[in-house]
């Protein structure tokens, strides 16, 4: 037998916080003043509370806080920590470590589990039971923990307001407030006025018995806008100036019809054709103008799906046009993504199932496009967002591939979409989100086997390229001129060698090796202006490291980027 010592190598760049071989996540969080930096934390291992072979348990860890950029000596151990948070639910999202929910004091609202008794054989079964999850909200500030809320939370645009529950009970928190409220169906914010309505829970016996549409204004008291001896259901349509709320009521009234238009503002109502008012709403254009609902038709025979007919009605001017299947083609339920509005435009496409696309603007005849056989729409999503479309974000490109379930994946300019194509993935691979770096360009991965492993390339759609860039790991951040990745990705350890990419010559900075996640700092506020380059040099960011034995360089990491 033959004994040796493997060389740790060099530390990895920068400050180690805590030396620990078990963390499972690490995240920022802006602290929402300019004078204090934003705050970190850290995750410890999984373990299993009640019974989860009986729906009542679940794997939960704890909460760490930590100051970081002052002079550490030794990194102490995760045991020597007190936790600020316990029982979370688990927030590691892959190798990326993003930051739960936060209001405008930057408290932050986590998802706890409260364990629950084992029910016995005579009571409800497990899956009757209320959800053992529930919203805790944090002050790192002050270390408060507290109060412990129903696991649904909604933000106003400013953060400023919060509303926390469900439809037996909730919280709307205000700045230096809070208000209890009861049977919240529909929460939704416009603007900072929140709205919902109030009615009896769901599962309640017998027909229904009353609902209001109510408003809380910042600040004010409760105003009702609608009562129905019905149900009511909004939905907020954005775009033009005022956002506003497409309202449905049953029964209808000699005042109210069964579906109107409600401006916020002025509390106008402009009644919607009848016939729409059960018709499912789709989408809005994006100056909202234009409604888009669809309807469903038996098919014809006993077999086959049954088909769509889409109406686009124009409620400022009572405009209707409608799209039977004769007009779309043969456009069905099957169809992955039947129609999309381009962004920043009120122009709709419509994929059909023989594979072209019609393409109107509203009140305008439809246009057809002929595509090759086959050929077809994709929609792909943006990564670190909920963009998914088959659009890019900025309206002026869009993907499409060769069949419904075949890949490459293409993307062609909007405006000539029969124009040559660009090839975005290589035969044979998958494309993975995208990113996008800020000036048309995106930065694409494309993985065979280990979605962890991909090829990256940088597609300029406008020159009509896509240029290989790195391999063997994926994108965590990209910034103006830079991509932060992890590459040379070792599947069987979950990790790889933190990475920094000039975008222009392709240059590799490593920064640290055995990393498995990292997480980069925000800046002090959560909304960060759209033209930050969030890799600028001085960036800072954590990392979690773990080496393929016990290293004194596992544990979490701060650095700042050259």
């Amino acid at each position: 037998m033959v004994l040796g010592c493997l060389p740790v190598g060099g530390p990895p760049a920068g400050q180690q916080l805590v030396h620990d071989r078990t963390l499972t996540c690490a995240f920022f969080t802006p602290s929402e003043s300019e004078a204090a930096p934003s705050f970190l934390f850290s995750t410890g291992p999984y373990r299993a509370v009640g019974d989860m072979s009986n729906f009542s348990g679940a794997a939960v860890t704890d909460l760490f806080a930590h100051l970081y950029g002052q002079a550490v000596a030794t990194a102490p151990g995760l045991t020597s920590l007190q936790p600020a948070v316990e029982n979370l639910a688990p927030i590691a999202l892959g190798a990326v470590g993003r930051s739960p929910a936060t209001d405008a004091l930057a408290r932050l609202f986590l998802v706890t589990f409260l364990e629950q008794a084992t029910p016995d054989s005579s009571s409800v079964p497990p899956y009757d039971l209320p959800s053992p999850y529930r919203i805790t909200r944090y002050d790192p500030r002050s270390g408060m923990v507290g109060p412990v809320m129903p696991n649904t939370v909604h933000f106003s645009p400013s953060r400023a307001r919060v509303f926390a529950g469900d439809a037996s009970a909730g919280t709307l928190f205000e700045l230096q407030a809070s208000r209890d409220l009861t049977g919240v169906n529909g929460p939704i914010f416009i603007g900072e006025d929140f709205y919902y309505v109030d009615a009896p829970p769901i599962n309640k016996p017998g027909p229904p018995s009353g609902a209001t549409l109510t408003r809380i204004k910042s600040n004010a008291e409760p105003e009702v806008l609608l009562t129905s001896s019905g149900w009511i259901s909004v939905t907020v349509v954005e775009g033009g100036q005022t956002p506003r709320l497409l309202v449905r009521q049953s029964p209808a009234t000699s005042a109210l019809p069964g579906l109107f238009m409600l401006d916020v503002d002025t509390l106008a109502s402009t009644p919607l054709p009848s016939d729409l008012a059960n018709a499912g709403f789709l989408s809005a254009s994006a100056s909202g103008r234009w409604l888009l609902f669809s309807a469903s038709a038996a098919p014809s025979s006993g077999a086959g799906f049954p088909t769509q007919t889409l109406t686009l009605v124009d409620w400022t001017t009572g405009a209707r046009t409608d799209l039977s299947p004769s007009l779309v083609g043969a456009m069905t339920l099957s169809s992955s993504s039947p129609a999309e509005w381009r962004p920043g435009h009120d122009e709709l496409w419509i994929q059909t199932d023989d594979g072209t696309f019609k393409i109107t603007e509203p009140g305008d005849l439809v246009t057809a496009v002929s595509l090759a056989p086959g050929w077809g729409a994709a929609a792909l999503q943006e990564a670190g967002t909920e963009w998914f479309s088959i659009f890019t974000r900025d309206g002026q490109h869009w993907f499409s591939r060769s069949s419904y379930a075949s890949v490459p994946i293409y993307i062609s300019s909007v405006d000539a979409p029969t124009s040559p194509p660009v090839q975005i993935n290589p035969e044979g691979t998958w494309p993975k989100p995208y990113w996008t770096v800020g000036d048309g360009r995106l930065l694409v991965g494309a993985s065979v086997e280990d979605e962890a492993r991909q090829e990256l390339f940088l597609v300029d759609p406008a020159a009509g390229t896509a240029r290989a860039l790195a391999g063997g790991g994926q994108v965590v951040a990209v910034g103006k001129t830079r991509a932060l990745a992890l590459l040379a990705w070792d599947g069987g350890r979950n990790c790889g060698a933190l990475t920094l990419i000039d975008l222009a010559s392709g240059a590799q900075t490593l920064l640290a090796e055995d990393v498995y996640l990292v997480a980069v700092d925000p800046g002090h506020l959560a909304e960060v202006p759209p033209e930050s380059d969030v890799l600028a040099p001085g960036t800072a960011i954590a990392f979690l490291s773990r080496g393929r034995f016990a290293s004194p360089y596992d544990g979490l990491w701060v650095t700042l980027l050259p």
